[in-house]
């Protein structure tokens, strides 16, 4: 089956197949939870609303980029990373600007929308103006597989932040800045650097995202919401995206794509939490995407471009992009193209950088350092609240442990946290469907140039990571194109009895984590919509958050200690992440008595000290460690000299309070 893209206007998802997949999901979530069927609809709406109105003015690129008579899945490819790509960028510099304004960005997306209309109108012209011609047939039904996981995926999608996954600690992350920061960003009305946030330097196109929900929203809490329903289309717009690079080679292929893409269980497990992997994912696979593309087409530089500025867009999700995404994928020009290599290289490369180009402007403005925390010891930044004790500490807590030093023990690491993970988040098929079309007769250039990027994310993965299972999740994307391509008119009937079995396999561990989590002795918890299990402090462990958010007087001001949780705090209050240099802390160390300490809580206003002993505890469990001098008995001298115990709280045994609160005396 030849690669070569195809001319004709093609119906490869008939109406049918479509309304039947939507009904069976709609009902599938009812059974599950009638009410998230309404908060989809009203958290969902601003969400859809974005992506669709950013992803088609997007497509006005298209015909700038005279790339002939592409067929109208390739242009809304190209429109959504272009438009998602771009979006980002002017919320950073409207935000830096001051301008996070609800009105404003009404107006903003109004004209946008204004746009969309006008592609939209164009694109159908598009589509009606090229013959149909030939379709995936029946193998189209296959389509009805995706609804169990479109189901769960948004089913957890309206569990509040904080409660998924355990082994996210209770999408701590989310809490801590996800979600966090574009809310401290809103409440002030401007993007500024955080001496006391190091996770504000990171690169944030999904944050930037996440922070227009929040202004369009005019509240935190609802933002979040449409946050994570647009976390979830970011996800959708990466299956889009397998969809389009494998319906080049056919319908069915791209219809077997969309399956085996949608049923990897790390979309579903990603859905759940605020994170900014889909995005990563999503603007990823549509440069593997335009790379393939541009092994065909001879105006192969575009696609370059387009690949690389997508690639760059990936880079400002998430850093470790760098190393697993647009690396690999430069590699992988550079390997799998026949003529000018370096030049196409080259090519990419400076397109990933111009679109990466607005993180690293605002950090070294911010920093000094345009890749900060990262490579300080070569830059040499000392902003407000970082130092070389406390680069030393962020490197020293992102090495690999002493038991992954060798090549062996990484191996073994590898094994167990992506074949053989034990929630199959990646599926065994997915590696038996990639491994089939490999050794396969047909496999071709394409084939060996996802073979390249997938070696070389692993590689990038094993020796420039400390191997989190989560890190590995861009390995996924040259594996369902692989898997994808091995489901062909030609092949026999083993791929897509594999590719049905690996979907069924991929339910039940999917199934099984979501029953663990959000059900109880047999019935399912009432999470949908539930944000106010944390913020009237209900749930255990979180009673702390009723007094600080209700009890206390307006003009209260709370120094935290220990926890950097402040996303359900509902008034200003004061923190410090693990790795940033603590004021209070350092308060304490150079405090010649203890009315020292008391004096220097007096003089910056505070008149409340929430200290959190389990979250002190549990960093002092971990590789990240906490100052030694955050002891019960130094708030126990403290309390001679002007701080009150106001009240302790206790989840469990009265014995072991979690945290306690203190007054300070004026």
């Amino acid at each position: 089956m030849s690669d070569a893209p195809d001319q004709p206007r093609t119906i490869t998802m008939p109406r049918r197949v479509t309304l039947a997949t939507v009904a069976l999901t709609v009902l599938l979530i009812a059974w599950q939870s009638p009410v998230t069927l309404l908060i989809l609809v009203v958290d969902g709406a601003p969400a859809v609303a974005i992506v669709a109105i950013v992803a088609l003015a997007g497509t006005w690129i298209v015909p700038v980029l005279r790339l002939g008579a592409l067929p109208p899945r390739w242009q809304l490819l190209i429109g959504t990373g272009v438009g998602l790509g771009v979006l980002p960028a002017f919320v950073l510099a409207s935000g830096l600007a001051g301008l996070l304004d609800r009105t404003y960005w009404l107006v903003v997306l109004g004209m946008l929308a204004v746009a969309a209309v006008g592609a939209s109108v164009r694109l159908k012209r598009v589509y009606d103006d090229r013959p149909p011609t030939e379709c995936a047939g029946r193998f189209a039904w296959m389509l009805l597989l995706v609804t169990p996981f479109l189901a769960m995926s948004l089913l957890v999608t309206v569990v509040p932040p904080g409660f998924l996954w355990t082994e996210e600690g209770g999408g701590y992350d989310v809490l801590e800045y996800h979600l966090e920061l574009p809310k401290e960003y809103a409440q002030q009305g401007h993007i500024a650097y955080t001496p006391h946030n190091v996770y504000g330097n990171f690169p944030a196109n999904v944050e930037m995202l996440y922070l227009l929900c929040t202004v369009l929203r005019d509240d935190p809490y609802a933002g979040a919401a449409t946050a994570k329903v647009l976390n979830v289309l970011l996800a959708a717009a990466c299956v889009f995206g397998a969809y389009v690079g494998g319906r080049d080679v056919s319908p069915r292929v791209g219809v077997a794509t969309v399956v085996i893409a949608a049923s990897v269980g790390w979309l579903t497990y990603l859905s759940g939490v605020a994170y900014v992997e889909n995005g990563m994912l999503m603007f990823t696979m549509i440069a593997i995407a335009c790379v393939i593309r541009s092994l065909s087409d001879r105006r192969s530089h575009v696609w370059l471009v387009l690949a690389g500025l997508n690639v760059g867009f990936a880079c400002g999700c998430k850093y470790t992009a760098i190393l697993l995404c647009a690396v690999p994928l430069a590699l992988t020009v550079l390997l799998a193209s026949e003529e000018r290599r370096l030049r196409r290289t080259a090519l990419l490369v400076a397109s990933a950088l111009v679109a990466f180009a607005p993180w690293l402007l605002k950090n070294f403005a911010m920093t000094g350092n345009p890749v900060f925390p990262l490579a300080n010891t070569l830059f040499e930044a000392s902003p407000e609240g970082w130092g070389v004790p406390e680069s030393r500490h962020f490197d020293a807590c992102h090495q690999l442990s002493h038991e992954e030093s060798s090549l062996a023990d990484r191996l073994r690491t590898a094994w167990r946290r992506i074949p053989a993970d034990p929630g199959q988040r990646f599926g065994v098929s997915l590696f038996l469907l990639a491994a089939l079309r490999l050794y396969s007769r047909r496999r071709n250039r394409v084939d060996a140039a996802l073979l390249i990027l997938l070696a070389a994310q692993l590689a990038g993965w094993l020796f420039f990571t400390h191997l989190y299972a989560r890190f590995a999740v861009p390995l996924v994307l040259p594996l369902v194109l692989l898997a994808g391509r091995s489901v062909d008119a030609n092949a026999r009937r083993i791929p897509t009895i594999a590719m049905i079995a690996g979907v069924a396999l991929s339910a039940f561990f999917t199934a099984r984590c979501y029953v663990e989590h959000l059900y109880h002795e047999g019935e399912k918890l009432p999470l949908a919509g539930a944000e106010m299990f944390f913020l009237n402090g209900t749930g255990g462990g979180h009673e702390h958050l009723a007094v600080i958010n209700s009890d206390l007087s307006a003009d209260a001001k709370i120094l935290m200690i220990g926890d950097a949780k402040a996303f359900y705090f509902q008034r200003d209050v004061d923190y410090c992440v693990v790795f940033n240099r603590n004021p209070f802390i350092e308060a304490v160390r150079e405090a010649g008595h203890d009315s020292d300490v008391i004096d220097w809580l007096r003089e910056r206003g505070y008149t409340h000290l929430l200290v959190n002993w389990a979250e002190v505890s549990r960093l002092r469990g971990s590789r990240y460690g906490f100052a030694d001098e955050i002891q019960p008995a130094l708030f126990d001298r403290l309390t001679g000299w002007g701080l009150d115990r106001v009240e302790t709280f206790a989840s469990g045994s009265p014995a072991r309070p979690y945290a306690v609160l203190y007054r300070v005396s004026r």
